[in-house]
């Protein structure tokens, strides 16, 4: 297939070469050649496939659309907003005799030039221009352009990136229990730690107090815990007993002191819950968190140990990202707002690597890279416009209708969800700021 470029990162290019085919000519006839660049943001990559039609000529042809909608439409005086309104009778009439003269002053014309003789030159407004007419667009018929290539071809193209990341995972953490330093595995007990100490205004003011340790809410008790997504599973429940309660009814909890593998001393706290800001839902007012105790190194003594532990905490931190994707799209549309406050843009993202790649641990800095690696397969494999996932969806719907969804339409709704991408990513960046100023 056809590419344009191979770039490492995204913005501006800070280095790059240009490697061209002897003799190859793209559609215009220039001499095509391949872009290799690094680009100043690196969080991630792209490989730029050539347009399969002249998009310069395209937009020129919209623009031209877009300026006979302004001859030809009015404003309806009461909105103010353009609408395809119906001509009346007389502007009919009107238009109608306009075409009429200019096709007589044609014939007139040709008439005149006896090497025109015979020849009718079509007029421009023979045909009456319709607003809702999209433009026609020639496109190439080049069998290594990839949006000319079969479905099935293009689908393993658009999951290339997912795959690759997961690989890239795989492989850090093979390579670090197998042969490097070991991998970090982090270990979990049962319950969830408050993990600051509430303000006087909260209901759990002098009741629980920061490293206290939730076991037990009501008739639910906290399990064992083996990984992130466990234990996120047990403040989940415990979050929601609470939002459950109904108005001026206490929750009994049962409390432990942080660092007890298996707490051997309880104590029963009850606590009523308050909306959370006045209108909000039921909250006792603490920030909850894993239990955390400590983080082991897991050395591999054989490959097909390696394989075995890279493969489990590919699976564990796959599925803790998947999760934590779930639980935050399922907090936006109940309207919580605190729903993406664990969530980092590309500020954060530089400031949490540039702290791990300061401690020198090549383990952590392994483990970061692979994680970093999982999070951008995941997101891209969800299916929305502009990511993989989005386009992948496109050339399925495809494969089980046998129609092409029109290409002009894809790249319409793919530029909005980008800008819409874009800006979500903008807005992180305050975030992340703020938590830096803080």
């Amino acid at each position: 297939m056809k590419i344009n470029e191979f770039a490492v990162g995204f913005g501006p290019k800070l280095i790059g070469f240009k490697a061209f085919k002897s003799g190859v000519k793209n559609e215009d006839g220039v001499e095509e050649g391949i872009d290799f660049s690094f680009r100043i943001l690196p969080l991630g990559g792209y490989v730029a496939f050539p347009e399969n039609y002249n998009r310069t000529l395209a937009y020129e042809m919209e623009k031209e659309r877009l300026d006979k909608i302004d001859e030809y439409n009015r404003i309806n005086p009461r909105s103010g907003i353009k609408k395809y309104l119906p001509l009346t009778r007389q502007e009919r009439e009107e238009r109608k005799a306009a075409i009429n003269l200019e096709v007589a002053e044609m014939e007139m014309k040709n008439s005149r030039q006896w090497w025109r003789f015979g020849r009718k030159e079509e007029s421009s407004t023979d045909k009456e221009f319709d607003p809702d007419e999209s433009i026609n667009i020639d496109y190439y018929d080049d069998p290594d352009y990839l949006q000319n290539r079969p479905w099935f071809e293009r689908a393993v193209v658009l999951s290339g990136g997912v795959v690759f990341n997961i690989i890239l995972a795989f492989s850090l953490f093979f390579g670090s229990a197998t042969f490097g330093p070991g991998l970090p595995r982090p270990v979990f007990s049962s319950g969830a730690a408050v993990t600051t100490m509430p303000n006087m205004n909260s209901p759990s003011y002098g009741k629980l107090y920061k490293n206290d340790v939730i076991v037990g809410i009501n008739s639910y008790k906290a399990g064992p815990v083996a990984s992130a997504s466990s234990s996120q599973k047990t403040i989940s429940n415990i979050i929601s007993t609470i939002r459950a309660t109904e108005p001026e009814e206490s929750v009994h909890l049962i409390v432990a002191k942080k660092g007890f593998a298996d707490p051997s001393e309880f104590r029963v706290v009850d606590v009523t819950p308050i909306p959370l800001n006045g209108n909000g839902p039921q909250s006792i007012g603490v920030m909850l968190g894993s239990n955390y105790l400590k983080t082991e190194i897991v050395h591999a003594t054989s490959i097909s140990q390696g394989l075995e532990i890279a493969s489990g905490s590919l699976y564990s931190m796959t599925s803790d990202t998947v999760a934590a994707f779930v639980n935050l799209i399922q907090g936006l549309l109940r309207g919580d707002s605190s729903a993406g406050s664990g969530m980092s843009g590309p500020v954060g993202v530089i400031k949490m690597g540039s702290d791990v790649v300061a401690t020198s641990d090549i383990g952590a800095i392994i483990g970061f890279a692979a994680a970093i690696s999982i999070n951008l397969a995941v997101v891209n494999s969800l299916p929305l416009p502009s990511l993989d996932g989005g386009q992948l969806l496109f050339v399925l719907s495809e494969a089980l209708t046998g129609k092409k969804i029109d290409q002009r339409f894809q790249e319409e709704l793919n530029a909005t969800a980008l800008l819409l991408l874009l800006l979500a990513s903008f807005s992180s960046v305050f975030g992340d700021v703020g938590k830096l100023l803080r």
